[in-house]
């Protein structure tokens, strides 16, 4: 969802707000799903899709996830988190396998992609050594990040993942499903996964302090490099379509969680490369690509003209059609929610 607001003194702003669904959607079309009221009988697809969608937003009990802390500590908090997101995958997996005509196992795909259903890979033995360093992590985030980069990966385990996701999706692209599943299916495979696989990598790394501003800055557009080479590679494969504009901004949206200098300067780069020397200039989706990336640049040039030292000025229309201004609400608390859907 994008909000225009305007700020005095820096023109029309555009705040973007957009979530990767890839990254953990959970909303799904109603009318695919419940086909209870279709019957009025609970198949056994809609058993197993009520535990799926269960699965992907709950955990065991607190005495299991304490249990394993007391046991193993820093290790015991992977294996437990490990344990759900493997067991949220392997329903996905099962649910796309056991029921390929349900109009859910679409959903199923995307749950399978998601952060929230991508195991960690434990492996099941683990060295005396990093099982007693484990038991001395104290319990604050720049502790566990070094652990956790100590981590070995069941690397046979997360082959076979990376292969039945490989699976999943060519069998869409092979098929003669429509065009959208097969662009909704080649996203999740070629950008949602890796996208996720880097963000969790990337919050590993240890931050440093803001003296080393640069070396970061061109630390983070190698990082997320092949992001923006896959992302390229597949607007010119589907530039005839319009929205495929609204991929690339749900992909630059989660980049911007984790490096926003790099999702600004992605947005300059498919503002250049997406202008009238494009050789598929003419096409729909470049012309979108091209739009929304002016509009976003724009943006980003405002935010740098706006002086953060100094109060707020906005106005802004409210839900309910109203003009508001911060100006009227001098010495007041105010709180503005910004929400989406």
């Amino acid at each position: 969802m994008n909000t225009y607001v305007k700020i005095k003194g820096a023109g029309a702003l555009k705040i973007k707000i957009s979530t990767l669904l890839l990254f953990c959607c959970f909303t799904t079309n109603i009318q695919a799903q419940e086909t209870i009221a279709e019957t009025g009988i609970e198949t056994q697809a809609d058993k197993d899709w009520k535990e799926l969608k269960y699965v992907m937003i709950t955990y065991g009990a607190v005495k299991e996830k304490q249990k394993m802390e007391e046991g193993e500590g820093a290790l015991g908090i992977k294996r437990y988190y490990d344990k759900y997101f493997k067991k949220r995958s392997e329903l996905a997996k099962a649910f796309w396998y056991k029921y390929p005509q349900d109009p859910r196992r679409i959903q199923a795909l995307k749950f399978f992609f998601s952060p929230y259903a991508q195991p960690y890979f434990v492996p099941n033995k683990i060295s005396d050594s990093l099982k007693a360093f484990a038991l001395t992590i104290p319990k604050r985030m720049k502790y566990l990040r070094k652990f956790y980069r100590l981590m070995p990966v069941d690397k046979v385990a997360y082959h076979q993942w990376v292969k039945a996701g490989d699976d999943m999706v060519n069998s869409i692209l092979n098929s003669d499903a429509d065009l959208k599943s097969k662009v909704d299916a080649e996203f999740q495979l070629t950008i949602t996964r890796e996208l996720n696989l880097n963000s969790r990598l990337y919050f590993m790394v240890q931050r440093k302090e803001k003296s080393e501003a640069d070396y970061w800055e061109h630390f983070e557009i190698q990082s997320w490099k092949h992001i923006r080479l896959s992302l390229e590679r597949f607007v010119d494969k589907y530039a005839a379509l319009e929205s495929v504009s609204s991929y690339v901004k749900d992909a630059l949206g989660a980049v911007i969680n984790y490096a926003p200098a790099v999702s600004d300067a992605y947005w300059q780069y498919f503002y250049e490369i997406t202008g009238s020397n494009h050789p598929q200039a003419n096409q729909l989706g470049i012309k979108a690509l091209h739009k929304l990336a002016a509009e976003n640049v724009a943006a980003i040039e405002a935010l740098k003209e706006v002086d953060y030292s100094k109060p707020l000025d906005m106005v802004f229309t409210a839900i309910d059609g109203s003009i508001v201004d911060l100006n009227t609400m001098r010495g007041k608390v105010v709180l503005i929610d910004f929400w989406a859907t």
